[in-house]
């Protein structure tokens, strides 16, 4: 088992397939996940996730590959890895992460001068592997203003955007973060426009869960040129159109 996963000592504690574990998880060895874990992982020297785990947990780990499925932050000291055909919701954080052909990286900050030393603004932006050969291509998504450090107001009140990024982490500010553009020129093909599109929903659908989770639902203010279609029916919601984000 050790060898398939390249370990870099024989020592390594396992989690088997059957196993489910919620709560916090720590060792000094190497960790190879297979089962469902809830929780916390981490500190480890290297943790590995299956292609049948499923982790709802952030990991803090020196080196992280990812086979399975992962909802929650990595934090790696050296690197991430993701395998093809992993799924991971959640921001990743090292000096190296690694992607496959056909993956998307995770938001990525950048830094811009506006004023030289003086004035400094942030956007984010995230990559997708389209080809490493025979040409490589690498497709960066349009810079979104930073929700965590906005250089113009986007939500109202202007402090909501903040506090939806400390709950759900980088998301993307954009009127319509579909990229319509990149299937109309061909970057895209149909498929990777559906997942690309897909994702998007799916950020938005945590967008909406986070804030109508705290309480009752009673929508105050809506960030501008986002939209929803909803229904509220009691302690029911229906979500018709998701891609808007509300302070209640």
């Amino acid at each position: 088992m050790a060898a398939s996963h390249d370990l870099a000592s024989d020592r390594a504690s396992i989690l088997g397939p059957t196993l489910r574990f919620k709560g916090e998880l720590s060792t000094g060895e190497e960790l190879l996940i297979y089962g469902q874990v809830e929780g916390t992982i981490g500190p480890a020297p290297k943790v590995t996730i299956g292609p049948e785990a499923h982790v709802k947990a952030g990991v803090n780990a020196d080196v992280i590959i990812v086979e399975g499925r992962v909802e929650g932050n990595l934090k790696a000291e050296v690197s991430i890895t993701v395998r093809p055909k992993a799924n991971v919701r959640g921001n990743l954080e090292a000096p190296v992460i690694n992607i496959a052909e056909g993956q998307w990286s995770d938001w990525i900050e950048l830094k811009f001068d506006v004023l030289g030393p003086f004035k400094k603004i942030s956007g984010i932006t995230r990559f997708y592997l389209k080809s490493l050969s025979p040409y490589f291509m690498l497709y960066a998504y349009p810079i979104n203003i930073n929700p965590a450090d906005p250089a113009l107001p986007i939500s109202m009140p202007p402090s909501f955007a903040k506090e939806l990024y400390k709950k759900i982490g980088y998301y993307s500010t954009k009127g319509m973060p579909e990229d319509t553009k990149a299937l109309e020129w061909g970057v895209f093909d149909d498929t990777e426009f559906i997942h690309q599109a897909d994702m998007v929903f799916n950020e938005r659908l945590r967008m909406l869960d986070s804030p109508l989770r705290r309480r009752r639902p009673r929508v105050q203010t809506v960030i501008p040129n986002l939209y929803a279609d909803y229904s509220l029916t009691g302690e029911f919601i229906q979500i018709l159109n998701a891609g808007a984000a509300f302070s209640i």
